[in-house]
């Protein structure tokens, strides 16, 4: 390039440099390439792992919320059993009349 032009020792020394410039950009590039698609990869895992703890804390709440809704209300002073026969404590099965 310059060098193949001016046969001088400075012209040399800048198409040097000038190379070594080129290789830090190629480095530099192929570094933040593989940082940038490893960084994309953790977000993903991130991602998914979020969408299934969501999953797994909406999996618990289903079967236990109906008793923990009877704790709670057992805990405020309201001592009904959560499952109360809906025809009253008394109400005996029609086979036994």
């Amino acid at each position: 390039m310059l060098s193949a032009v001016l046969r001088s020792k400075p012209a040399i020394q800048v198409c040097i440099s000038i190379m070594k410039a080129f290789v830090a950009m190629r480095n530099y590039i192929a570094t933040t390439t593989t940082v940038t698609a490893e960084l994309a990869e953790i977000r993903a895992k991130l991602a998914l792992l979020e969408r299934t703890d969501e999953d797994n804390a909406e999996a618990i709440k289903r079967p236990f919320g109906r008793y923990a809704q009877g704790i709670g209300q057992y805990l405020s002073g309201n001592r009904r059993p959560v499952c109360q026969n809906p025809a009253g404590p008394q109400a005996a099965p029609a086979d036994r009349i």
